[in-house]
């Protein structure tokens, strides 16, 4: 009875509906209550965003190339570590480009007596190719052949260039690799990860190849790589593909022994390791 009594006189007083008025205010509340819960959903939605651009290199816009920041190190500065010397790169040769015939290739692709291969690796249009010394033809990066002279060839695949790989300076030709052994992974016994010389991840050999190779890499050899070739733009929204061309220290050096005096390409190294 009083909450009527004032009711009605609030009513008469002010010219105001009551009932009208605690309506408005009981959907007041109730939006106050939504705000809470809607605040905290926008808070996830924000954070899941900004770690996938970061992270995973996820954005629905087109992405920008990546710019180096304070804190990374210079992509092409040396680290002597235990990889081999930086070498003079290779010259174009003059003379004939074309293939090794198969015929040639079971003559001359036989190591030296100092175990060594009839190669060099040249340069030719920012890729780097196995060239036969004597006769100056090309020998394919797959050919089945290689391994017996101690010179393997990886694949990376689906590489996204927009993220890590920019920075640590792999998306040119003659950047150097590390290939790790990890005996104790669930996946495969026989797994191999690359890693950049600053030790960062940034891809695996695959099973067919890491087969032959962890036996080596067990034995204790020690094997590094090389970039041979970059399918995809740096900054492209689609995935990429790294060839690599994988030996030991020693006959990486042997490969990229300069074979005249004209055009180089060099093994660059990044110095330290980049913070994410």
């Amino acid at each position: 009875m009083a909450g009527a009594g004032i009711s009605v006189g609030l009513s008469t007083t002010l010219g105001i509906p009551v009932r009208s008025v605690l309506n408005h205010c009981g959907q007041g509340g109730l939006a106050m209550e939504l705000l809470g819960p809607f605040a905290i959903v926008l808070a996830c939605v924000l954070a899941i965003t900004a770690w996938l651009t970061r992270v995973a290199g996820y954005s629905a816009a087109e992405p920008a190339i990546p710019q180096r920041r304070a804190t990374d190190a210079p992509a092409r500065a040396w680290n002597q570590l235990t990889l081999p010397p930086q070498w003079p790169a290779p010259p174009c040769l003059s003379i004939g480009r074309d293939r090794l015939s198969i015929t040639d290739a079971n003559r001359l692709l036989v190591a030296d007596a100092q175990g060594l291969p009839p190669l060099r690796v040249q340069e030719h249009g920012g890729v780097l190719w196995l060239v036969e010394v004597t006769s100056g033809k090309l020998v394919g990066i797959g050919d089945a052949r290689l391994p017996a002279l101690g010179i393997w060839s990886i694949w990376l695949r689906a590489v996204d260039s927009r993220t890590i790989l920019a920075r640590e300076g792999l998306l040119h030709s003659g950047a150097a690799l590390r290939l790790v052994r990890q005996p104790r992974n669930a996946a495969d016994s026989n797994a191999i990860a690359v890693h950049s010389v600053t030790g960062r991840l940034v891809g695996y050999v695959s099973p067919r190849i890491a087969a032959g190779l962890a036996a080596v890499l067990d034995a204790g050899t020690s094997i590094d790589a090389v970039v041979v070739s970059f399918s995809s733009r740096s900054g492209s929204s689609q995935p990429g593909l790294i060839t690599l061309l994988a030996a030991s220290p020693q006959t990486l050096s042997h490969l990229f022994e300069p074979v005249s005096s004209h055009g180089t390409v060099q093994m660059s190294l990044p110095d330290e390791l980049l913070t994410g």
